[in-house]
């Protein structure tokens, strides 16, 4: 972690995390990728995270939201974040991009 970040607020980080966390956990559960790429970086005020899987993706039946996607939404939702999921470049796997403003500790 950079110095910088180190002064982010607790919620923030915690939140950063649980998204990649339940991202990575939901990859391997339901779509058995070969590759997961994890990114979280800064985007202007914001901090944006993505994790991109080459996975199944949602099939035929579309994305059902379970307890995990909807636990993060309601996270980054609390943090004044927003939260898409998408199919990833190429059009297998899914893509989780979550967008987190960064407002440091004075």
């Amino acid at each position: 972690m950079a110095p910088e970040d180190e002064a982010l607020d607790e919620a923030v980080r915690t939140t950063v995390c649980r998204v990649v966390q339940e991202s990575v956990c939901n990859a391997i559960r339901h779509g058995t990728p070969t590759q997961i790429a994890v990114s979280v970086r800064r985007d202007g005020p914001d901090i944006l995270v993505r994790v991109d899987d080459d996975g199944g993706g949602p099939g035929t039946a579309g994305l059902t939201p379970g307890f995990g996607l909807v636990g993060m939404q309601e996270r980054v939702r609390a943090q004044a974040g927003s939260l898409t999921v998408t199919l990833s470049a190429g059009g297998c796997g899914l893509a989780v991009t979550a967008r987190l403003p960064c407002e440091v500790l004075a």
